[in-house]
């Protein structure tokens, strides 16, 4: 008797006859929320990956391909998505966690420095606005309190410097940390440091949330959280 419609498994393989009776060769086959590919020879593709028009696709022990799902391997992590798709060059929120997937789609966890000042970088063209915390309108210290989700026990540049110990270093601060400008004990500017010299930060009246300069408009201090 013809097998229509089902699956027939031999020396270790699996493979799937249509309604026609014929067998299912370079496809892909929908079951109960999953998606199966069989390859040219007709046998199930298990344990491997599949490349098509520039993406790549992984198919588990039991040949289901893997959705929404990190996958591991030779001590790296990869992630691929609702379509199935290896996410490259992205960042992707996994169980409550941020990471960067690369080029490869190596997963790395973003920590919680990067994600603050990806929070400041993304308002970049934000007008100033004095007492702003808010991405209608940023002022200094309301452009920090807003990407660092401080309370409002901190929302002054006053109150933002108390946070750490001031380090004079400034040249070298580290990404993430707290740039302020004038004494320490009434500063009147404050910016997040990118690292290497560079900040954002929303500098004035008819200005714009953007990137500044250490070597430009040098700060005093900085402090790391």
């Amino acid at each position: 008797t013809r097998l229509n419609d089902g699956f027939y498994n031999n020396w270790g393989h699996t493979y799937y006859f249509q309604a026609d009776g014929s067998r299912l060769d370079n496809g892909f086959y929908n079951n109960w929320g999953h998606t199966y590919y069989f390859q040219a020879d007709g046998s199930r593709l298990d344990n491997g990956f599949y490349n098509n028009w520039g993406r790549t696709y992984y198919f588990g022990n039991d040949g289901a391909r893997l959705d929404n799902s990190v996958y591991s391997n030779w001590g790296h992590q990869y992630y691929f998505g609702n379509d199935g798709a290896l996410v490259q060059n992205s960042d992707v929120t996994v169980s409550g966690k941020k990471y960067h997937a690369d080029n490869e789609g190596i997963l790395t966890e973003k920590n919680n420095v990067d994600t603050k000042v990806d929070r400041a970088l993304s308002q970049r063209g934000v007008p100033y606005v004095w007492g702003g915390n808010t991405p209608a309108g940023f002022d200094c210290s309301g452009l920090v309190q807003w990407a660092y989700g401080l309370g409002s026990n901190y929302r002054t540049t006053y109150q933002q410097a108390t946070l750490g110990t001031h380090q004079r270093d400034v040249m070298n601060a580290p990404k993430g940390s707290l740039l302020f400008f004038g004494s320490d004990s009434a500063p009147y500017h404050v910016a997040i440091s990118l690292g290497n010299g560079t900040y954002v930060h929303a500098p004035e009246p008819g200005d714009v949330v953007k990137i500044g300069y250490s070597r430009y408009f040098k700060p005093s201090f900085f402090i790391t959280l």
